[in-house]
């Protein structure tokens, strides 16, 4: 099949972790994500439940990247780094900005 035509249904990108096992959700994730080729998608949806807390949450995908950065070292010999960790709390509604862009000069 043409790689442009693929259609991927969700259990081949949709992952539930309910026991939180950082070692093999990080090989399943890299296993996704990081191909070389189009047997699988290149991307990947964790579903981690509702009752997961914000700290915990950020303690999980900490701990996902320091995973993937290991197996990705050993299969590569490179490393992976973070792009953006940053986090927030929304309570209250933002005016229109532009994320991650310059201070407006006006």
């Amino acid at each position: 099949m043409d790689p442009e035509r693929q259609q991927w249904t969700c259990d081949a990108y949709c992952l539930q972790e309910t026991q939180h096992n950082v070692a093999s959700v990080a090989a399943e994730v890299y296993r996704l994500t990081c191909r070389v080729d189009f047997d699988v998608p290149g991307f990947c949806l964790l579903d981690l439940g509702h009752e997961l807390e914000s700290g915990a949450f950020r303690r999980l995908m900490v701990d996902l990247k320091r995973e993937m950065a290991l197996i990705h070292q050993s299969k590569t010999g490179n490393t992976l780094i973070y792009l953006s960790a940053s986090r927030f709390d929304q309570q209250q509604t933002t005016r229109p900005h532009l994320d991650g862009g310059p201070e407006s000069a006006c």
